[in-house]
């Protein structure tokens, strides 16, 4: 059975942005479980082109390295945007976080679970330190996206079984 997995602190309308040139990580809803997101949510303060959005694992003190990522492309202002078809690997406990070269992501300044931000395109960069964005900010991002199918045996046994001989 299928399991739906969700990261990010969603894709709204929110008090403020957040500028570009960056790498921003959110760190609120990190990932519930492990798998594909097939889904990502924006919502853009202002139109954004080349946007990347994708996965990072933290190791607890302010380091993150990117797993996966998507480019999204355009994202344009003024509503959520969602981008569908994706497939970006996702572990539990990862966070969700978004590269975009020029304008603006939705964000707010307070209340929100905390972001991280590094400077320029940090996807492919390998295992990077990051600094606060902000203790309460929230970048507009949220993702989607579903477990692995389990496995069904065939023949009625596992590979960990040795078949019956006859």
């Amino acid at each position: 059975m299928l399991a739906t997995i969700t990261v990010g602190p969603g894709a709204t309308d929110r008090d403020s942005f957040a500028s570009a040139p960056g790498t921003v990580i959110a760190k609120g809803n990190p990932a519930n479980a492990s798998g594909a997101l097939t889904k990502i949510e924006l919502w853009a303060y202002s139109n954004i082109t080349n946007l990347k959005a994708g996965t990072f694992s933290d190791d607890g003190s302010d380091k993150y390295t990117p797993r996966d990522y998507e480019t999204i492309g355009t994202v344009t202002s003024g509503s959520k945007q969602t981008f569908t078809g994706l497939d970006c690997d996702v572990v539990t406990g990862d966070v969700i976080g978004a590269y975009w070269p020029a304008n603006a992501l939705e964000r707010c300044t307070s209340g929100g679970a905390g972001s991280m931000y590094k400077v320029g395109d940090q996807f492919g960069a390998g295992q990077q330190t990051y600094s606060a964005y902000g203790a309460g900010v929230d970048i507009s991002i949220y993702g989607e996206g579903s477990t692995p199918a389990a496995r069904t045996p065939r023949h009625g046994f596992s590979i960990f079984q040795t078949p019956a001989v006859v």
